[in-house]
């Protein structure tokens, strides 16, 4: 499988984070094909909101695919349904934003390796992919416990991962 990826106004040094992005294992092994680089997204005909950006709609600009997963990176805040969100996935097709991870006086600092947000992006690929959000499993950490307290505290990114429960909704799918 492939990852489609895409800007949208993202501040961040793609190639630098797509190398961070598949240093993760399972992501690696999911798209061995690669990823490619669609270049950068220039969405008319949304409505900018003062401070942010509402997520769904970019989302519904992003094309419907069987063979790849669209990833659209950005440094746009993002609201979803109920405030602010760092990503969202759906259908496919992945939606994350970098703006909770810029720091610095003049907000110029980005690591692009952050265990932490790497573990974003994978689980909004996740949510992408029809996994969903469960309680934390100590036994078996999953990213997508992570709106959970406790929550899986991903200190590199090798072992940023999904669990059995969500590899079996990919097998389940076809999707290996």
């Amino acid at each position: 499988m492939k990852l489609v990826v895409r800007k949208l106004w993202y501040r961040g040094d793609l190639e630098a984070t797509m190398q961070a992005l598949f240093k993760i294992p399972q992501l690696r092994k999911r798209f061995d094909e690669g990823y490619f680089y669609e270049g950068e997204m220039r969405p008319r005909g949304l409505k900018i909101c003062p401070g942010y950006w509402k997520a769904y709609p970019i989302l519904e600009l992003i094309p419907k695919s069987q063979e790849a997963v669209h990833l659209v990176l950005t440094s746009l805040d993002l609201r979803g349904e109920h405030g602010r969100i760092s990503g969202t996935g759906m259908d496919k097709k992945a939606l994350a934003s970098n703006d909770a991870f810029i720091g610095g006086s003049k907000r110029e600092i980005f690591n692009p390796a952050d265990p932490q947000f790497n573990g974003m992006v994978f689980g909004e690929i996740g949510h992408a992919l029809g996994t969903q959000h469960h309680p934390y499993n100590w036994l078996d950490p999953c990213e997508m416990s992570h709106n959970y307290h406790p929550s899986a505290d991903w200190q590199s990114l090798e072992e940023i991962r999904f669990c059995d429960a969500c590899q079996k909704v990919f097998s389940r799918q076809n999707i290996i």
